[in-house]
């Protein structure tokens, strides 16, 4: 499969897939470039603070065993796996380069691809395919991708809507296709009788589709009168993958149409304005001394006491410079892309980090994991600042039935024992070396009151993320059923 996504590789240590190594390191290097931007929504935090605050409580999450998760009942049904399975294959065909590649991968013939657009300013990135074989017309949707798209998501308001709020980003996003694309999506039902309807996307794309989903639904007053597409409620569905936060509480308790899957630590789902001033009282809690330990962190702890950093919560704007610079020429000699500022780059290393004059990270058009997420994170986060209960009062959700893809350690004993895990991408027949670390279950909410809210600080928090990731674990979940 000629993918858009940047090829990825089973990593032992942390139980995904990713390009590059796998390093605590690595993580806070991305993490504390995007997630200051972030932090902008709430008390205003430079990289050094994010850095040292993800360090701290990286490890007493990881001491507390920490998880957000949902109230619900282990899914053993292969048949609705194998669905949920099925509509992931879409969403990751969405970040396919080109026609030639996306018709190769899905294996369709050039006619029943109707439309496959890219992203503009207040545009997503589409496709909308005939699929004869199940008798489908699919609108799959792309996530976060390139510099378009974060002009589109970085709109950091909400605004009302169906007596709720929502991003006002992708609900921009979504109306722009129900106004463009509505009339194609009745057409192409109305001439394949007794097909029905899937939007499916991951990501931002996940939420797009899903409010769209939700202007579609209220375009009927009953399940017995058809919507503007000319079909029922019921023969429309949707599937969402590390889905963003797009709804208040209200609408996304109400919303049982829609369903969401999240692997494990998925920071995406959880970020928002609201979520990133928790995590900081969080950070504040613990303390310094007590979470620095073990050989995984020495590498950031080492680069803090080279620099005398002292109370890192109270850094100076000139201890921010130097820790972004030390974690840059980390990041480079790792072998990722720069963090977008150099030492030898004058304008950007005398940069003022505290406050809005952030250092000009670059915003890549390739599509790592990491990369895809991170976009992801700046684009929900980023809100002008506020106090905590006003951000509370605009928290978003992500919208209805939710699964949640949890990960559980083998016992080493059994590791051997363990049947092969798939490799990427979506073809049959290849397989990974056996003895994965790691098992998974697919757990349905049944309390809708019960959403995804809370930040874990993991080492799988960006690659949780990964539509190759989110497929593996499905598929290791199929092996316990029926």
């Amino acid at each position: 499969m000629g993918s858009g996504l940047t090829e990825e590789v089973l990593c032992q240590e942390c139980g995904g897939k990713h390009a590059g190594k796998c390093s605590i390191e690595r993580i806070f290097a991305a993490l504390s470039v995007y997630l200051s931007q972030g932090f902008q929504g709430a008390t205003r935090w430079s990289v050094s603070d994010t850095t040292a605050g993800l360090l701290k409580l990286y490890n007493r999450h990881a001491k507390e065993g920490a998880v957000d998760t949902i109230k619900g009942v282990e899914i053993r049904d292969r048949a609705e796996l194998e669905e949920m399975l099925e509509w992931l294959r879409w969403s990751t065909a969405a970040y396919e380069k080109d026609r030639h590649t996306f018709l190769t991968s899905m294996q369709l013939r050039d006619r029943d691809l109707v439309r496959l657009s890219k992203s503009a300013v207040n545009k997503p990135a589409y496709f909308i395919v005939v699929y004869h074989a199940k008798k489908y017309v699919v609108i799959g949707i792309r996530g976060t991708y390139n510099t378009t798209d974060i002009l589109t998501d970085l709109c950091p308001h909400n605004e009302p809507f169906q007596k709720g709020t929502a991003h006002s980003g992708m609900l921009g996003a979504a109306k722009w296709l129900l106004e463009n694309e509505g009339p194609v999506l009745k057409r192409l039902l109305a001439e394949n009788s007794g097909y029905k309807l899937v939007l499916t996307g991951h990501s931002l794309g996940g939420g797009v589709a899903a409010l769209l989903t939700m202007m579609i639904y209220s375009t009927s007053w009953s399940w017995f009168i058809p919507t503007s597409l000319g079909i029922f409620r019921h023969n429309i569905k949707c599937w969402g993958y590390g889905c963003a936060p797009c709804v208040d509480r209200t609408l996304a308790e109400r919303e049982t149409f829609i369903r969401n899957v999240v692997l494990q630590d998925d920071v995406v789902p959880r970020v928002n304005p609201a979520a990133i001033e928790v995590l900081r009282e969080e950070i504040q809690d613990t303390s310094f001394s007590e979470s620095v330990k073990g050989e995984k962190l020495k590498f950031v702890a080492g680069t803090m006491e080279r620099i005398h950093v002292g109370n890192i919560i109270k850094s100076t704007n000139e201890i921010g410079v130097s820790v972004y610079q030390k974690l840059h020429e980390a990041y480079v000699e790792h072998g990722l892309p720069s963090l977008g500022c150099s030492s030898s780059d004058s304008s950007n290393s005398n940069m003022r980090i505290e406050g809005s004059s952030l250092p000009n990270v670059k915003m890549y058009d390739s599509d790592t994991s990491p990369e895809i997420a991170a976009k992801a994170i700046v684009a929900v986060a980023n809100e002008p600042g506020a106090s905590r209960q006003e951000l509370e009062k605009r928290r978003l959700f992500v919208p209805g039935v939710l699964y949640h893809i949890r990960r559980q350690k083998i016992k080493r004993e059994e590791r051997m024992t363990a049947l092969p895990i798939p490799a990427r991408p979506f073809i049959a027949g290849q397989e990974a070396p056996r003895g994965s670390k790691y098992k998974y279950r697919v757990i349905c909410g049944t309390d809708p009151s019960a959403r995804f809210s809370r930040i874990i600080i993991s080492k799988n928090l960006i690659s949780d993320h990964s539509c190759y990731n989110i497929r593996d674990s499905i598929l290791d979940a199929l092996k316990s059923c029926s």
